[in-house]
């Protein structure tokens, strides 16, 4: 519906505004919120009562437009409740409160995994269901993030469309706050201490490899959480934590060979020392 287009038009351009003007990020978060709660509003207000042309765009409003406004004010919500949150000055203190915000976005994740995968695969077979009025959850009225439920206006999975995009936003948020304050032990002139690891070989790859070692307990005597072995090598593969759970999925979903990258290393190996090389 290019109605919708063009209002998501003028939120956008809003929001660059404060993006750009705002003093700080939670200056940034409240006036966000505003601008967002505002144009929710309008298209609230212009499909309340409305008949669609079909069942066909019926579904894609509620699939795609509608969370292009909802997870914009979730995710200043989320910026809201991050950055003044925080209230500390100690720089370690800084890192522990980020990283437990970032356990809590795959925690997210790891409870929403089958809902992620259908959306993010593009399946469809669940789309009545999921993206029609009319089949809404009377559970969503109890969450404080549904706004202001209304049966013409809400489906039953809008919302988690909505928290899924605004949770990842936030995330990549928590991991810049990381790579700032983790870059604050580099030596004068800006580099880090010691060499700089880039994994160059396709993501998915690391995360099989991280997940080889999560599995057969090598760290730690396999005393060591997951999710610290997760924080430690999803920056090295340029993931955070959540991006690093989409790529277990794909794993997941492999109908022949689940070890590619492990098949290729043990390969490299194999020729190694076939070649003799010390």
């Amino acid at each position: 519906m290019k109605q919708v287009e063009f209002l998501l038009a003028d939120l956008n351009a809003d929001l660059k505004k404060i993006e750009d003007n705002a003093d700080g990020e939670v200056q940034k978060a409240e006036q966000g919120i505003m601008a967002c709660q505002k144009y929710v509003e309008k298209l609230r207000e212009f499909i309340t009562g409305r008949d669609f042309a079909d069942e066909k765009e019926e579904i894609h409003f509620f699939k795609y437009q509608k969370p292009a406004f909802t997870s914009r004010l979730l995710y200043y919500i989320y910026l809201l409740k991050l950055e003044s949150g925080i209230g500390i000055n100690d720089r370690l203190a800084k890192l522990r409160y980020y990283k437990r915000q970032m356990r809590n976005v795959a925690a997210f994740s790891r409870r929403n995994k089958e809902f992620i995968y259908y959306y993010r695969t593009g399946s469809t077979a669940l789309d009545e269901l999921y993206f029609k009025r009319g089949n809404a959850d009377i559970k969503l009225l109890s969450n404080p993030l549904i706004f202001q439920f209304d049966p013409q206006f809400s489906t039953l999975h809008d919302h988690l469309v909505a928290k899924l995009v605004a949770k990842e936003r936030i995330a990549k948020h928590i991991g810049e706050r990381l790579h700032e304050l983790e870059g604050i032990d580099s030596p004068a002139g800006g580099k880090p201490k010691g060499p700089q690891l880039k994994w160059t070989a396709p993501k998915v790859g690391l995360v099989e490899v991280v997940l080889s070692f999560i599995e057969a307990d090598v760290f730690n005597s396999g005393t060591l959480k997951p999710g610290k072995i997760i924080e430690f090598f999803a920056p090295i593969g340029d993931m955070d934590s959540t991006e690093f759970h989409r790529k277990v999925v794909d794993i997941a979903k492999r109908k022949k060979n689940v070890t590619v990258m492990l098949d290729e290393l043990g390969e490299a190996v194999r020729n190694r020392v076939e070649r003799g090389e010390e």
